[in-house]
């Protein structure tokens, strides 16, 4: 939330403010009118007394006339100088404040005008920063609202190639066999409908068209033992896999199913890049205290996988971890790689 300027609530006003300089400016005149005045009669006077000098009345009048007139003059001067040097300071902190809008109007939101006094112009000053700061902060939620949704693109395109590659494959196996029964070819033309409609899911995602969809899931260990067989059986061809759910006590939450089936897919889409044919992959399933925990083990592949990165994939699934409060934390060295998910079952719509 922006914080308002607030406005004090004893503020002087400016035309306030100038009538006081010209007063002030005005006593300070007149007091140096009196002490030239007085001081230069009192010289006039010990000057002419010292030279034996005498005036007539009236050129004694011309000679006060004049040196008041030239007092007069001086007090002019000194009033004009006094003014300007009193108001040249509000005139200084006008042109900080035409400078700050100028700035404003630029775009350039990382300044801050200095607060002088307790006027309009103060005001002004304060308005002015609570516009820049606003700026600023708007700015700044606009950016990471585009890095959010950059990102989002990101993980939803990476997301989506999975069950792509799991509709090639299964065509192109369809394609490779002979023979196939009627039973097997609904077993598969099921699985490519099942891919297909998490494509369009995605899609939707992707452009804006679809919300999270959290819905309650009553039996959350059968929910959960349907997404391990998921997993193990798209790695079975490839991989020994070994998935453990004696941790997991039966609950009932709000999940979104397709954010949890994406989590199963990115875990099966590394271990397919990323871990050794040649040693087991585990998965391990439980719950405590509210919390969801997934965590799947397995070593690093020798060969290097050309393509994509990993982190597009693991940026996924901590994004729908965050969404449910939760958590992604990764361990790994040179031989081995373990992710841990944690996920909030305390979640209500």
């Amino acid at each position: 939330m922006w914080n308002k300027a607030k406005p004090s609530k004893k503020r002087k006003k400016l035309k306030t403010e100038l009538v006081e300089l010209i007063c002030a400016s005005f006593l300070i005149s007149a007091f140096f009118y009196l002490f030239l005045s007085y001081t230069s009669e009192s010289l006039a006077d010990t000057y002419l007394s010292a030279n034996g000098i005498v005036l007539d009345l009236a050129t004694r009048d011309v000679l006060t006339a004049w040196m008041k007139t030239i007092c007069f003059f001086a007090c002019i001067i000194i009033f004009i100088v006094i003014f300007l040097v009193l108001f040249g300071q509000k005139i200084a902190y006008l042109l900080t404040i035409i400078d700050g809008i100028e700035r404003l109007r630029e775009a350039e939101m990382d300044f801050e005008i200095a607060l002088e006094g307790n006027d309009e112009l103060t005001q002004l000053a304060e308005s002015i920063n609570f516009l820049s700061r606003s700026q600023r902060e708007l700015q700044e939620k606009e950016q990471a609202f585009h890095a959010e949704r950059e990102e989002l693109i990101h993980s939803l395109s990476h997301d989506i190639r999975t069950p792509l590659t799991s509709i090639l494959s299964y065509s192109e196996y369809m394609e490779s066999r002979d023979t196939l029964t009627e039973e097997n070819f609904r077993e598969y033309l099921a699985l490519v409908r099942k891919k297909a409609e998490q494509i369009k899911t995605l899609s939707e995602l992707l452009l804006g068209k679809e919300r999270r969809k959290p819905e309650k899931v009553e039996n959350g260990l059968l929910f959960l033992e349907q997404l391990a067989a998921e997993w193990s059986d798209g790695l079975e061809e490839g991989f020994v896999c070994q998935t453990d759910l004696s941790q997991c006590q039966n609950f009932q939450a709000y999940l979104d199913i397709n954010e949890m089936k994406r989590i199963f897919d990115n875990l099966l889409s590394n271990v397919e890049k990323y871990a050794d044919p040649a040693d087991r992959v585990s998965l391990l399933i439980g719950t405590k205290d509210g919390l969801l925990t997934l965590i799947q083990r397995n070593k690093k592949s020798k060969i290097p996988h050309q393509g994509e990165s990993l982190k597009l994939g693991l940026k996924s699934i901590q994004g729908i971890a965050r969404a449910y409060g939760g958590s992604m934390e990764i361990k790994e060295d040179a031989d081995n790689f373990e992710i841990t998910i944690q996920i909030s079952l305390r979640q209500e719509l």
